[in-house]
């Protein structure tokens, strides 16, 4: 074999690599090229959904903190009812009372009535 046929033989490999490269890996790149530009738009994509979703949950986070009182504030807001609650129940008893001593004043009730009537009494009676 001389260097002629060497150089002939070299050429038609190259040849033929190149026509198989070109065949059978380059569609193979030009689909992973086409798949990697599509990943980075998907990725694009989720980038921006992520940052969405953020100020969404930021959103929420915000309406919670101001649109729900916390544990105090309602503990308060009972303690401050139960109070009123009470104020009025005294002073209805109070009222009782006066009811109670007007009949008896009358001659409408009778002392035994009256202590079934105190012993029934949910508060002290108000100072006069």
């Amino acid at each position: 074999m001389t260097s002629k046929d060497i150089q002939q033989l070299q050429i038609i490999i190259r040849t033929e690599i190149g026509n198989a490269l070109e065949e059978v890996v380059l569609p193979e790149l030009v689909t992973l090229k086409t798949d990697v530009a599509e990943l980075r738009t998907d990725v694009a994509e989720l980038r921006t959904d992520v940052a969405e979703l953020r100020t969404d949950v930021a959103h929420i986070k915000g309406q919670l903190n101001t649109r729900y009182p916390d544990k105090a504030y309602l503990d308060d807001k009972i303690n401050g009812l139960r109070g009123d609650i009470l104020a009025a129940r005294k002073q209805d008893s109070a009222r009782l009372d006066k009811h109670i001593l007007f009949h008896y004043k009358k001659g409408h009730l009778t002392d035994k009535e009256i202590e079934e009537l105190e012993r029934m009494r949910p508060f002290a009676p108000l100072p006069a």
